[in-house]
Formats: C-alpha cells, sequence, structure tokens
C-alpha cells in the first residue's frame, strides 16, 4: 500500500497511504470517479501482475507499453496516450509540507527524444553482459525513472564500461 501510494503521488495523486488502502480494500472499478483513483487501482493492478508474471515480461519496448496500457486502463483521463510514450512535457518534483513544490529533475523532452531514450535504455539492457544483475537492474530503474538524464548516462557508463 505505502510503494502504490509514494508512486502515484509522484505522479501528481493527492491520497494518502490510508486513503489507498481504503480505496483498494473497497474497490468497485465500475465506480473509480476522480482521477487519483483510477491511477491507484491501475498501478495496484500492474504490479500485482509484474509480481505474478514477471518471469514472462520481457525487458522490451512493447512490454514497457503494454504496462503502461494496463497502468492507465482506468484512467478516462488519459485514454488518449494509454500504451504510448509521453506526449508532454513534464518532471519529478517533491511537495513539501507548505504545499509548495521543489523541481527534483525534468525528465527527456517528449518525442523522438522520449523514443531514442528509450530505445537506448532497452539495448544498452540486453547489450551489456558484464554489469552484475542487481546493479544493471538498478541502473535501468534508475535511468527509466529519469529518461531524462539517461541517454548522456549511458553513453558516459558505457564508454566508462567499455575502456
Amino acid at each position: 500500500m505505502r510503494s502504490v501510494g509514494a508512486s502515484t503521488r509522484i505522479e501528481g495523486s493527492r491520497m494518502s497511504d490510508a486513503e489507498v488502502e481504503v480505496l483498494l480494500r473497497n474497490t468497485d472499478i465500475t465506480k473509480l470517479e476522480d482521477r487519483d483513483s483510477q491511477e491507484v487501482v491501475g498501478y495496484f493492478q500492474v504490479l500485482d501482475l509484474i509480481a505474478e508474471s514477471y518471469a514472462d515480461i520481457g525487458i522490451s519496448e512493447n512490454s514497457i507499453k503494454g504496462l503502461h496500457n494496463q497502468l492507465l486502463r482506468f484512467s478516462r483521463k488519459d485514454e488518449w496516450h494509454r500504451g504510448n510514450y509521453k506526449q508532454h512535457s513534464n518532471a519529478v518534483e517533491a511537495t513539501l509540507p507548505d504545499g509548495t513544490k521543489q523541481l527534483i529533475f525534468q525528465t527527456t523532452t517528449p518525442g523522438f527524444a522520449t523514443e531514442d531514450a528509450m530505445r537506448a535504455l532497452v539495448a544498452w539492457y540486453h547489450a551489456d553482459t558484464a554489469t552484475h544483475p542487481l546493479v544493471k537492474c538498478a541502473l535501468f530503474c534508475y535511468d527509466f525513472v529519469s529518461i531524462g538524464f539517461a541517454f548522456l548516462r549511458f553513453t558516459r557508463f558505457r564508454m566508462a564500461t567499455a575502456a
């Protein structure tokens, strides 16, 4: 519950962990009216799918887009980009106790830059046989979340490990 709450708050949800728990325990998916509830339930179901089927989910652009499609399947506002890479600029922000927002980092610009960065990320994942799997997983996750920095970092990382 905490993971679902924290991860959806990064995306802008205002639901507390207690509210997330109540929602998930009493969910009637036909009555998900607000976007926060739609995102929380979608996120929870995708986590559940990954936990049950991780061995069958490969690292590919298609699987990433498929999980994104499932993640947003209850979100009416997001159906226009469900299963595709982002179409608008976004940033990772923290909401401070006084309600103000602090920019953590700006992500990759939408369009070709995001597509190229994701393609490079997946290609790196499959080509790199030298990095320990645990480190490789951490690098992949970090770069996936902060794809705005990924291409430069991967280029530097690949150059450093190739030397």
